[in-house]
């Protein structure tokens, strides 16, 4: 399925019921076939999905939103998914985490390099609002 924006297409693959080298298949298509040039992903099955497409003329930026590596990590599945994630990863790859908090698990977890912290929330302190918006 695919979704058009003004900027961007979105593509939605059903990645259920499908083996690993089919799906990396149907993703290399995706980027080929529409000439991608930027793959963005959000948290870690589409970041592993998006992995098996990985090709070197294509940015890939991966965003990291929580902290299951560090909550979580006790849990077995917790634990092989990160072993996916680092045996996928590539040092192309551009790293977002949402906070310094995700960003030092992926540090001290995955020992991965070079990720920027992209914040979610700003300081509303710092905030003026003279009028309140008409809505």
């Amino acid at each position: 399925m695919c979704y058009l924006n003004l900027n961007y297409i979105t593509f939605l693959l059903n990645v259920f019921h499908k083996n690993i080298f089919r799906l990396k298949k149907e993703v290399q298509k995706v980027i080929q076939e529409n000439r991608v040039l930027v793959v963005h992903s959000h948290s870690y099955w589409s970041n592993f999905i998006a992995r098996l497409g990985y090709t070197e003329n294509v940015r890939f930026v991966q965003s990291y939103h929580n902290a299951i590596y560090d909550t979580m990590w006790d849990k077995k599945s917790t634990k092989l998914l990160a072993l996916l994630d680092k045996i996928t990863y590539k040092k192309e790859i551009k790293l977002v985490a949402v906070s310094a908090y995700v960003k030092s698990i992926l540090v001290e977890k995955l020992k991965y390099k070079n990720i920027e912290v992209l914040k979610n929330f700003s300081n509303v302190q710092q905030i003026s609002v003279k009028e309140r918006p008409p809505y």
